[in-house]
């Protein structure tokens, strides 16, 4: 019995090895998928990031008025008249 000849060209034959050296394309369809959904989890915690730097500074004049009376009112009574006596 004679041996069988593949009817394959030598280029399919070298596509075909190449073909199993790399990753199929799901591999890469799972990858892509999972750097979306990272990509996407990522932007919305810079969102609520961003919505929180935004209200800590829109309260930040208020807090600094603020700490600014208390510190006023505490040096006003720390000296008090009877203290400028000559």
């Amino acid at each position: 019995m004679k041996p069988r000849h593949s009817r394959s060209k030598p280029a399919d034959l070298a596509a075909e090895k190449l073909e199993a050296a790399f990753p199929s394309a799901r591999y890469f369809q799972v990858h892509f998928e999972y750097l979306h959904e990272t990509i996407a989890e990522l932007k919305q915690q810079i969102e609520t990031a961003n919505r929180q730097i935004a209200e800590l500074q829109r309260r930040l004049p208020e807090a600094e008025a603020k700490q600014r009376m208390e510190l006023d009112g505490k040096a006003a009574s720390a000296f008090t008249t009877q203290d400028w006596c000559l």
